[in-house]
């Protein structure tokens, strides 16, 4: 089958209107304003394509066509929040595509053998609330409580935040996402597909540096305890030992906190982050514990106070 893909751009354009911001890129938030006006185009699309559709109790938009045969429904889709200044595709190319893949197999192939569904997922991305997959962890039954704020947004969507339980689902065979890729892998290789193979975990460090704030210019070099010298080494340690490792480990310094933060002062405390990835677990722990290690004798050399520790 061959699919046009001039409707598909079109969409896309359509759902990246939804949001936009004056400085580029769109954002929408779980359960704001843009948010739930998305999803209302997107469900219009699944009705149009002959879908029957409903949400559930976090808010996940189902589409679905019945099949010949029963059993659990084969479902692609992706999630429709972003991140401020979101781009086009992120979340947006797995929905659309999805969609417009399962309305293809419907207009040329009528009703099919398994049930297939199509499902706008309410959040990943966690840029309004402090959760991430919201969605998706609703769909396996993965929610224990309901934060207040979240559920306050929920109500002002008509949501229940008691009834997030029956969002669960466990008649899912398959889940199928199309997705762009977020890094330069494949346009690096010039290759224009792949099959994910490994998904990576995720540690993230927040690593305090204690010196000693003094006069940047009454004192010398030798008696300083200077803790952003002291917490760039780390940094650099860190890029260094993610480097030796090779892929797929990485590791990312991507907030620092100086204080006293003053362009006359020795700094005397910094804070920064380490998010840490690999697709093995074993390995990523090992990573994690050489960065670990690392930070701490840098600290004993520079005279700095052993750095804490503790996750983001």
């Amino acid at each position: 089958m061959r699919i046009d893909g001039a409707p598909i751009h079109q969409r896309l354009d359509e759902l990246y209107e939804i949001g936009a911001e004056p400085t580029g890129g769109a954002y929408r938030p779980l359960y704001g304003d843009a948010w739930a006006t998305a999803v209302e185009r997107v469900e219009r699309w699944m009705k149009d394509a002959g879908l029957t559709t409903h949400r559930d109790a976090v808010g996940n938009l189902w589409g679905r066509a019945e099949g010949h045969d029963k059993g659990k429904a084969v479902v692609t889709g992706s999630h429709i929040d972003t991140v401020r200044r979101g781009g086009r595709l992120d979340g947006a190319l797995g929905i659309v595509a999805g969609l417009t893949a399962v309305e293809t197999l419907l207009t040329t192939k009528g009703k099919p053998r398994r049930a297939l569904e199509v499902v706008a997922i309410c959040e990943e991305e966690g840029s309004r609330f402090n959760t991430n997959f919201w969605g998706s962890r609703a769909i396996t039954g993965a929610i224990d409580t309901v934060d207040p704020e979240i559920a306050a947004a929920m109500r002002e969507r008509g949501l229940d935040p008691a009834t997030v339980a029956t969002a669960a689902r466990d008649d899912i065979d398959t889940f199928v996402e199309l997705h762009i890729e977020q890094g330069a892998v494949l346009d690096a290789s010039r290759q224009p597909l792949a099959v994910v193979s490994a998904i990576v975990g995720t540690a993230h460090l927040e690593v305090t540096v204690t010196g000693r704030a003094d006069h940047a210019g009454t004192t010398p070099m030798e008696l300083r305890h200077d803790a952003l010298a002291g917490g760039a080494a780390m940094i650099q340690a860190v890029e260094s030992i993610a480097r030796s490792l090779g892929s797929p480990a990485v590791a990312t310094v991507g907030k620092v906190r100086t204080e006293p933060d003053q362009i006359n002062v020795v700094p005397g405390r910094v804070v920064f982050t380490i998010d840490v990835r690999h697709a093995d677990l074993g390995a990523r722990r090992a990573l994690e514990e050489r960065i670990r290690s690392l930070c701490a004798t840098i600290a004993s050399e520079r005279c700095l106070r052993e750095p804490r520790k503790r996750p983001a």
